[in-house]
């Protein structure tokens, strides 16, 4: 039997149902394709800093650098601050500069309207200075920084997820109007894509992006971008999508990657069984994939699709039956394939 070392941060607010209803179906995915995921549940986010002082004690660290992957639900509380009044709980600079997760994934899918891949750089741009604002009497200054490796790897990183998911086209999301960084990412995009003359490549302003996700979303297929704007145009694309309780997340390195929802901790429905576990099992399923569990990937993921949202889900893509209904339709649809 195959087996993985998967280490499990439960989250904050909603975080521990949606990991719940998760562990389910992988249990039961685990039994149909025969391997064995052996979790790890690891003290992270909102919770840990209240208890120790900081999001991610060292041991966690450590327990994450052992494993064959980190699963997390949502972290963060907004009441639990650092002094600089950034919240205190949230992991996404820790784990993606700490181990240099350069590529964040964020698939976004409506059956016969979209079906987009944002693939975001997550270790420079705008939010490289996070913690590092310029303050001054009257001024704050926080710097967009983009590099020739990291603009680069990204660039080559979405031809290579195009090729190897038969996608036919790669755009690139900038500013290079305005801005001089962005004008740079762009000379870099165009360079890359010459050596993947197999897969169409063109770019398109942020601005016009957000108007086109809006009124023509079937015109888009892999997106690349920085990080910041990557952040925004794919909470746009999943509220065009139904919601972000419908969108996993992956984040991608050289040696290590990490998978979540697109969704915050939502501490404003926290226990009223209403929280969807559906991003977070997509995000289950791109684990898989990674694991190089293609078959039950594919199958949970094509089950997720299949659902039927109208019967399941209210319009703000919460859940509006009992959970083990909802648990039994996803059970029936992985059956169906």
């Amino acid at each position: 039997m195959r087996e993985f070392n998967i280490s499990v941060i439960k989250g904050d607010g909603i975080g521990p149902e949606i990991m719940y209803d998760t562990m389910e179906i992988l249990a039961y995915i685990q039994k149909k394709f025969y391997f064995k995921l052996n979790y790890s549940f690891i003290e992270a986010g909102a919770s840990a800093f209240l208890k120790y002082g900081t999001n991610m004690p060292d041991e966690s660290f450590k327990i994450i650098e052992n494993s064959d992957a980190l699963l997390k639900s949502p972290v963060g509380d907004v009441n639990v601050r650092k002094a600089d009044g950034t919240e205190a709980g949230l992991l996404g600079g820790v784990l993606r500069n700490g181990f240099d997760l350069y590529a964040n994934i964020r698939p976004v899918y409506l059956k016969d309207k979209l079906d987009i891949v944002i693939i975001r750089e997550n270790t420079e741009g705008l939010y490289a200075s996070r913690g590092r604002g310029l303050c001054v009497n009257g001024a704050v200054c926080d710097s967009l920084l983009l590099t020739e490796k990291g603009c680069s790897r990204i660039s080559d990183f979405a031809f290579k997820y195009a090729e190897k998911h038969n996608r036919k086209k790669v755009m690139l999301i900038d500013k290079s109007n305005v801005l001089v960084s962005f004008a740079f990412f762009k000379d870099i995009f165009n360079f890359t894509a010459k050596h993947h003359l197999n897969i169409a490549s063109n770019t398109m302003y942020a601005d016009a992006c957000a108007y086109n996700m809006v009124i023509n979303p079937n015109m888009f297929d892999v997106c690349v971008t920085e990080n910041f704007v990557g952040d925004i145009i794919s909470d746009l694309a999943a509220g065009a999508a139904g919601g972000l309780g419908f969108c996993g997340s992956a984040n991608v390195g050289d040696k290590k990657a990490y998978f979540e929802p697109a969704h915050g901790s939502s501490p404003d429905i926290k226990g009223k069984n209403i929280a969807n576990p559906v991003g977070l099992l997509n995000a289950s399923a791109m684990m898989l994939e990674y694991l190089k569990e293609f078959e039950s990937s594919y199958i949970l993921n094509q089950a997720l699709k299949n659902l039927n949202r109208k019967n399941l889900f209210d319009n703000l893509g919460r859940v509006k039956v009992e959970k083990t209904y909802l648990i039994e339709n996803i059970r029936r649809e992985i059956d169906k394939i």
